[in-house]
């Protein structure tokens, strides 16, 4: 049966706003990608200047919570002005709210969510979004290592919920190599963790106590190997 001339119009308009809504659709989703930046300097300014989206997927999202953090933790970002790295920090917390309104088990955005709050200086949506980070992804080993970097030292910012989740966070730690690697490493860097790891390493089942115990002492061999390497040359 052959197509009026108006039905087939009617059919190339209702294509053509397929296409339309795909191609919107595409760049929206493509955006985050074509504007993600690798340098520490265009990360903070292309957050600064309000020219990251979000895009559609968890995937995209997740580029943009990448440069958030990027943006407030680099050394580029942290040498900025306190009103440049407020306005960094309050674009972010705006990002994370627009992709957890998407996905509210997103442990990662909830934890950008609350460095940014905590960068702004609001203490209870810092502990309230890191309590739920936890909570939404408490066995997420890569969200746990960067809740335990970014938190470790604000211990004694954090309410009773919150720091629940970061002693959580370390027994996981320790439950795996990496995360033990991780406690190796802020062991050696950060003295004032020292006590708070060697208490917790104590109420380990011992085997994870003989892991930990076998990365540290190859740690300080290493360190010592270099300084001594360092010294003679």
């Amino acid at each position: 049966m052959a197509m009026s001339p108006s039905g087939f119009w009617l059919s190339l308009a209702f294509l053509g706003a397929v296409i339309g809504a795909g191609t919107v659709t595409g760049y929206l989703e493509l955006r985050p990608f074509s504007i993600q930046a690798q340098g520490e300097r265009e990360r903070f300014q292309n957050i600064a200047g309000d020219r990251l989206a979000t895009g559609l997927s968890a995937y995209s999202g997740r580029f943009v919570l990448d440069d958030c953090l990027n943006a407030m933790t680099s050394i580029y970002g942290r040498l900025q002005s306190e009103a440049r790295r407020e306005a960094v920090a309050a674009r972010c917390a705006k990002l994370s709210e627009t992709l957890l309104r998407r996905a509210p088990t997103d442990a990662y955005a909830h934890l950008i969510a609350a460095f940014a709050s905590r960068s702004l200086g609001d203490r209870d949506a810092a502990n309230r979004e890191l309590a739920l980070s936890h909570a939404t992804g408490p066995n997420e080993l890569w969200v746990a290592e960067l809740r335990f970097e970014l938190f470790e030292d604000d211990l004694d910012n954090l309410d009773t919920q919150a720091r629940e989740a970061a002693d959580a966070d370390m027994v996981l730690l320790f439950q795996h190599h990496r995360g033990q690697q991780a406690l190796v490493r802020r062991y050696l860097a950060k003295p004032a963790s020292r006590e708070r790891i060697s208490a917790m390493v104590e109420n380990v089942p011992i085997e994870t106590r003989e892991a930990f115990l076998h990365y540290l002492r190859t740690a300080v061999d290493e360190r010592a190997g270099q300084q001594a390497r360092g010294a003679g040359g």
